[in-house]
């Protein structure tokens, strides 16, 4: 159960500095943190981090 939060808490910590990193480079990614992001990061890890990006590039750029 600590794994689990600690997890989500990190994804939410990496969602937002990617957020903030890749608006300033200009590229735009609009990924939140919301519960269904907190999940996939909790119960995937990084691949759902990735997840979370992959689906906000391919709904914009595809």
């Amino acid at each position: 159960m600590l794994r689990f939060l600690i997890r989500g808490l990190l994804g939410s910590f990496f969602i937002t500095v990617f957020s903030f990193f890749l608006t300033a480079a200009g590229i735009v990614l609009p990924v939140g943190v919301n519960v269904l992001t907190f999940l996939s990061c909790a119960i995937l890890g990084v691949p759902g981090l990735l997840l979370a990006y992959g689906l906000s590039f391919i709904q914009i750029y595809v």
